[in-house]
């Protein structure tokens, strides 16, 4: 009875969770370019994603223990060659997505840090530098050096004392945020730099 029911149910639960995981990473994705993710829905996430991974975990152990039945004794023998196949062929793009993941988080390991809290520090590897924070130094105006960050991609200006800040950091190609929450900008000056600066740098100015 159990080996039945691995045999039909396991290519239909490996499409079935490959739906329901694209549709979480969507809905993810949604949520965080919109900036409308709350604390509550972050925890629903990864409580789904974490769910998902002990069913991805489940579903390899039976597809191995099968195709270990299939190809290794004689319980199987009647089993459709081509499910021993799918099992074989789902385990290896699995193990391949793992192990491209690990090396991956172990390069960018390796390829050192990419988050500052100090301009200084950060000028020090400029490419490299994804965020800044330079939350509550109170500044009254946007440091130069900050331009030299081709790379960076959040700058956190939040607490200091700025009014505007300069519009040649559109020159950041790849800025897609700056957080200025708790500075002295005006509504006037507001409308000015989302009227002036490109649609999509996102402006914060609501505390996060």
């Amino acid at each position: 009875m159990i080996n039945a029911i691995l045999l039909s149910v396991t290519p239909a639960g490996y499409i079935f969770f490959t739906v329901v995981a694209l549709l979480v990473l969507s809905v993810r994705w949604w949520f965080r370019s919109k900036k409308r993710a709350k604390k509550s829905i972050s925890i629903f996430l990864y409580l789904f994603i974490g769910t998902g991974g002990l069913m991805l975990l489940g579903m390899m152990a039976g597809m191995a223990y099968f195709v270990y039945q299939r190809m290794f004794t004689h319980e199987k023998d009647d089993a459709p060659i081509w499910a021993v196949l799918m099992c074989i062929f789902f385990l290896a793009v699995l193990l391949l997505v793992i192990l491209g993941n690990l090396f991956k988080g172990r390069q960018a390991h390796k390829d050192g840090k990419t988050d500052f809290d100090n301009l200084d520090e950060a000028l020090l590897t400029p490419e490299a530098v994804l965020s800044l924070s330079l939350r509550g130094m109170g500044l009254s105006a946007v440091p130069n050096d900050v331009l030299k960050l081709v790379n960076l991609n959040q700058l956190d200006l939040s607490n200091n004392q700025l009014s505007t800040i300069p519009l040649q950091i559109a020159d950041l190609k790849q800025l897609a945020s700056v957080k200025l929450s708790n500075n002295p900008v005006t509504d006037q000056e507001r409308a000015r730099l989302r009227r002036t600066l490109p649609p999509e740098l996102e402006l914060i100015f609501k505390p996060s």
